[in-house]
């Protein structure tokens, strides 16, 4: 058998054009498995740079949704919580949900911790949430719906549906009723509990994209200096870490390095794109054999689980 480059060392200029293409193939893959994190934090960032931040900032849509954001005719609420505190700080943070919603409560890798309203524990009947932060070992109260989340950044997603109104649809009612939702420390004297605020997102073109420049990699960076260790594997830590992204550590690409950081987020995205067009091979994409209409999961799970692996490239496909 014959040895690699016949037991020598490669050509200077091979060697070090062949690292450069193994840190932009990093970098690709880094992008595709870490997009649905990016996806949420264009959102939370573009929403505190239009409203403010913090756990009791809850934009809605008061009105139809319209052109800066396309959506159905449903009232949307989307809140992007505030870190939750650190287990040695006290913690949980409190939801109280509205009545007759739909949504949901994702980790900032938008795996979802629970359904909430109709489909939730509460059955659309109103229900106090209990997020607990990582790590969380404390004894937990009685009378809420607790659960764990891996990251301490969590997302909160209702719809509420509108009323009819005269020959239109009425948004109002939808609107009120969201306004209802409550967010707060669990362990918060009530006192010092911060009264919410509601601001009407409708109407305002809003930026909620995630970066399409090497912005992507610092943003991506400051993600995995504040969350837990636990909260991606140790295999996706590694790919990161060979693109010079390793938490607690500084971040600082050199020139060579940030020109192919730069080719990996203009080339990841166009390889989505181009995975989309061209469809999947095995036709798992389509609901019907002769029609175009697409499932977003290509008949997985919610987690994009197929029978026997998880579906990265369905996935990127979807935030993307």
């Amino acid at each position: 058998m014959a040895q690699i480059n016949n037991g020598n060392w490669l050509d200077r200029a091979e060697a070090e054009a062949l690292r450069d293409e193994l840190f932009v193939q990093n970098a690709v893959h880094a992008y595709i498995m870490t997009l649905s994190a990016l996806n949420v934090i264009g959102m939370r960032d573009g929403s505190e740079a239009a409203f403010g931040k913090g756990h009791n900032v809850l934009p809605v849509w008061k009105d139809r949704i319209g052109q800066p954001l396309l959506g159905s005719d449903a009232q949307c609420g989307r809140h992007l919580l505030d870190e939750l505190p650190e287990p040695e700080a006290g913690g949980p943070l409190v939801v109280a949900a509205p009545a007759n919603v739909i949504g949901m409560f994702t980790d900032f890798f938008q795996r979802t911790i629970t359904d909430v309203g109709a489909i939730g524990p509460d059955r659309g009947r109103r229900g106090l949430y209990l997020l607990l932060p990582p790590g969380y070992a404390e004894p937990v109260p009685a009378g809420y719906f607790a659960f764990p989340s891996s990251t301490r950044n969590v997302f909160l997603f209702f719809r509420t549906l509108m009323a009819q109104g005269e020959n239109v649809p009425n948004p109002a009612p939808g609107a009120a009723n969201a306004e209802r939702t409550r967010v707060y420390p669990l362990f918060e004297v009530e006192r010092n509990v911060k009264p919410m605020q509601f601001p009407n997102a409708s109407g305002k073109r809003l930026d909620m994209m995630y970066p399409v420049d090497n912005t992507y990699w610092s943003k991506l960076k400051a993600f995995v200096d504040e969350e837990p260790v636990e909260c991606m594997s140790m295999e996706l830590r590694g790919v990161l870490a060979a693109i010079g992204i390793i938490k607690g550590q500084p971040f600082s690409p050199d020139a060579r390095e940030q020109k192919l950081l730069l080719q990996a987020v203009q080339k990841a995205p166009r390889m989505i794109l181009a995975t989309r067009q061209l469809r999947r091979p095995d036709g798992r994409n389509l609901y019907y054999g002769d029609r175009q209409w697409e499932r977003a999961w290509a008949g997985g799970t919610a987690e994009w689980l197929q029978e026997s692996y998880l579906d990265v490239m369905q996935r990127a496909c979807f935030f993307q």
